[in-house]
């Protein structure tokens, strides 16, 4: 979403470090529709952030998704299985990590 820079830049000012992991395809396992979104409500990623509609359309090749999370400012980006995990670490940590080499 048009917020995800917002919310990772937000979320830094509060923490030292975040971390994030999606899959590089949202609905990856064959389902009908109506079972897909109440496993979605229940167990799923249903926070209010992304609506189910734009997430059924989250199609991203696991490379295209690690060079999305490091435009958003990820200072590591591995794979996890299906998934993709980006680790953020705030500003003051990027300097003193700088600072130590």
């Amino acid at each position: 979403t048009p917020n995800e820079k917002t919310i990772v830049k937000n979320t830094l000012r509060k923490t030292k470090k975040l971390i994030i992991i999606e899959p590089y395809k949202a609905f990856n396992f064959p389902l009908p529709k109506l079972v897909r979104k109440y496993y979605d409500r229940t167990l799923g990623d249903w926070d209010g952030i992304n609506p189910y509609a734009r997430r059924e359309k989250w199609d991203y090749s696991n490379d295209g998704l690690k060079e999305y999370f490091i435009e958003l400012g990820a200072n590591k980006v591995t794979d996890m299985g299906k998934d993709v995990m980006a680790v953020f670490q705030s500003l003051q940590d990027n300097q003193n990590m700088l600072i130590k080499r």
